[in-house]
């Protein structure tokens, strides 16, 4: 199985409800060695946690903390939210080409404020894929 290697962007972009910890903020077990200072005892939040580069094999390059955008898929539904790891206004051209492969597997992605979406997907589908995942975590969010 695939591991994280030294990535944390998971760390500091996720909210994990039971520490109290909001998206942007960083974990205050993650550390720069080991990654997850609790990993074996990490939280529901963090377990239950998809990030894409892990579940799809993508290549090193496209790894959250390498591309420094972490895409991150919401439970239940169709739709991605890709989060920038540092504030940019360009990315390598590699995430706007996973962008487009998913969005050509139905998927539609949410990032930097835009949403790509695949043909017969509309922005009032994706508000209701946002409403199910917010009710489905009680109004807990990373969006």
């Amino acid at each position: 199985m695939r591991d994280c290697g030294d990535c944390t962007a998971c760390c500091l972009l996720t909210t994990v409800r039971e520490l109290s910890k909001d998206d942007g903020v960083l974990c205050p077990h993650c550390t720069t060695e080991i990654g997850c200072g609790i990993y074996e005892d990490r939280p529901l939040s963090c377990r239950e946690f998809k990030c894409f580069w892990l579940a799809e094999g993508w290549p090193t390059h496209l790894r959250p903390d390498k591309c420094n955008v972490m895409f991150e898929a919401l439970p239940g539904v169709t739709t991605v939210l890709a989060l920038p790891v540092v504030s940019s206004e360009t990315f390598d051209t590699d995430v706007y080409r996973v962008i487009q492969k998913m969005v050509n597997k139905g998927r539609a992605v949410i990032f930097q404020r835009e949403c790509f979406l695949p043909a017969g997907k509309t922005k009032e589908d994706v508000l209701q894929d946002i409403q199910k995942v917010l009710r489905i975590n009680n109004g807990c969010s990373n969006i």
